[in-house]
């Protein structure tokens, strides 16, 4: 069978496929409607989008990654449970990768890049945390009803996150596709801010880094695409302005909103110019200076919103119940057990997806992690060693760069890269999965180039 399935395929018959989705379609209509009748008529909905998506992104899969983005943007809505569609499709696009992989080229190959041995490495320390963490579990944690599934919803976020970044980093093989995901990105994202700015009857979802990709993205293409139209230039440039005003001047006492959008541009600027960095930076020092008493009561009124962050890390590992389990951890959702069964009046958030992956994934996870990070910025910094040629793709590797600085920033202000269910729930995946897949896009870049010069070399 799949040998047949392998020789039809390998023939191209186009009219093969297109009866199948067509006849598939046809029975499973009435399916549908009768069920509509006996569960949820969302579910029935979102399970009849999936018959015209799942062959679509089966087909072309580069399609996939751009209707992640575009669901976990354009909405906030979930399924059940808080199961978005971005964590649905993220899943289907692995499975359907997989799956061409493995009947088309019988065998998976990964592109050849020092980030994706820690990004497997990533999801194995994940999974093996949830059967340690309950071997190593204290005698006398209190048994929670259904805690077992919220823990496999946690580690299905620490698995589907880092394979957005595989799933990018092996489907993005020209310039077209990295253009198509940057722009509908930053068309999508202008859309919401602006409907935000002006009021509009409709929101879309810009949580998370949301504003920090879109900056970066913009900005990037505004320093270093000098093939970049006119009226493009004059368009982006009162973009980010609107995103700088709301996030800094309506949201300033959200320091992971601004403050990691203000980092990335600074690192963008700094790697187009030094003397325009330095500068910015004085007259960022100069103004902070002028204005210090009104800093300081910014900072005084986040800290009393979000508490103490450092009073919290210390009581966390001042309790054995945390710190006899450094090695590999609690397992996913696993130290939110020992908070409410031993300390339920102070049992809050870390504020810190660095404390958060250490109590959950141990000393191991964040090696990994750091081995993670290491490998994207290694590949970002031989990017910007070697000369590219295409504006485009230099505008990129230097918004990429300047958003791995914020996310590593954000990570340590509360803000997600790793979302944990209890805070967010399963949708927090959404707000987070931009960060996963531009991440991948500059590990695509090297492969991207490549490609570009054998294409440009054929006759």
């Amino acid at each position: 069978m799949i040998n047949t399935i392998v020789l039809l395929t390998k023939r191209n018959k186009p009219w093969l496929i297109r009866v199948t989705i067509i006849g598939a379609t046809i029975c499973a209509l009435p399916v549908l409607g009768l069920l509509t009748t006996r569960i949820s008529p969302l579910f029935v909905i979102a399970a009849g989008a999936g018959l015209v998506i799942v062959p679509a992104v089966f087909l072309n899969l580069q399609t996939g990654l751009g209707l992640i983005l575009l669901t976990a943007t354009a909405t906030d809505w979930y399924v059940s449970k808080g199961i978005t569609p971005a964590l649905i499709l993220t899943a289907l696009l692995a499975a359907a990768w997989l799956a061409q992989r493995m009947v088309l080229r019988r065998r998976l190959d990964l592109v050849k890049s020092p980030v994706m041995t820690p990004a497997l490495s990533f999801i194995l320390v994940a999974v093996i945390s949830l059967p340690w963490g309950k071997a190593m579990a204290d005698p006398f944690l209190r048994d929670w009803p259904g805690v077992e599934l919220i823990q496999l919803a946690q580690l299905a976020v620490l698995v589907l996150s880092p394979v957005a970044l595989i799933l990018t980093a092996n489907l993005i093989t020209t310039k077209r596709h990295l253009k198509m995901l940057v722009y509908a990105y930053i068309g999508l994202t202008t859309i919401g801010i602006l409907a935000d700015f002006l009021r509009l009857p409709f929101r879309l979802n810009l949580r998370g880094l949301t504003s920090t990709w879109a900056v970066s993205l913009l900005y990037g293409q505004l320093l270093f695409n000098r093939k970049l139209s006119k009226w493009l230039r004059l368009a982006f440039i009162p973009v980010i302005g609107v995103w700088l005003y709301i996030r800094f001047f309506l949201g300033i006492t959200w320091k992971s909103g601004w403050l990691p959008v203000v980092i990335s541009m600074g690192v963008i600027t700094l790697l187009r110019s030094k003397k325009l960095f330095l500068l910015l930076l004085v007259l960022l020092l100069i103004w902070v200076f002028v204005s210090y008493d009104w800093w300081q009561e910014i900072w005084i009124i986040e800290d009393a919103e979000s508490g103490n962050r450092f009073d919290k890390w210390a009581f966390l590992f001042r309790h054995q119940s945390t710190r006899g389990h450094l090695l590999l951890g609690t397992g996913p959702f696993g130290y939110a057990l020992y908070f409410m069964t031993y300390f339920p009046s102070n049992a809050a958030s870390t504020h810190s997806n660095y404390i958060d992956i250490l109590l959950q994934m141990g000393v191991v996870g964040c090696v990994v992690l750091a081995w993670l990070m290491g490998a994207i910025a290694s590949v970002g910094y031989k990017l910007r060693a070697t000369p590219i040629e295409d504006p485009f793709i230099s505008g990129f590797v230097s918004s990429a760069l300047g958003g791995l600085a914020a996310v590593l920033l954000a990570m340590a202000l509360g803000d997600w890269f790793t979302p944990f269910v209890l805070n967010q729930g399963l949708h927090g995946f959404s707000w987070t999965v931009n960060s996963w897949i531009f991440l991948g896009a500059l590990v695509a870049v090297p492969f991207v180039l490549n490609n570009e010069q054998e294409w440009a070399k054929k006759p």
